[in-house]
């Protein structure tokens, strides 16, 4: 494994150490701050709202109010050029 140099202040040092240990405690085995940087990283890339994408099945119903709704709150807006 290749490794590199960073920098990084005391306050996100800080914090990557306490997910190490929290990560350690729950898992009951040496964890380093490497690996904690790995899974807040996939952690991240989880949350991509996109995956939601089609998830969500409405009447047609539903969504004629749906846009109903926006429609008159698109009226409100104010958009000056």
């Amino acid at each position: 494994m290749n490794l590199k140099t960073i920098k990084i202040g005391d306050k996100s040092y800080k914090e990557l150490n306490r997910y190490a240990g929290l990560i350690r405690s729950k898992e009951n085995r040496p964890v380093s701050v490497n690996e904690a940087i790995l899974r807040l990283l996939a952690k991240n890339k989880e949350a991509d709202i996109m995956r939601f994408a089609g998830s969500w099945t409405m009447t047609d119903k539903e969504f004629e109010k749906i846009e109903d709704d926006l429609k008159g709150l698109w009226k409100t807006w104010k958009v000056e050029l």
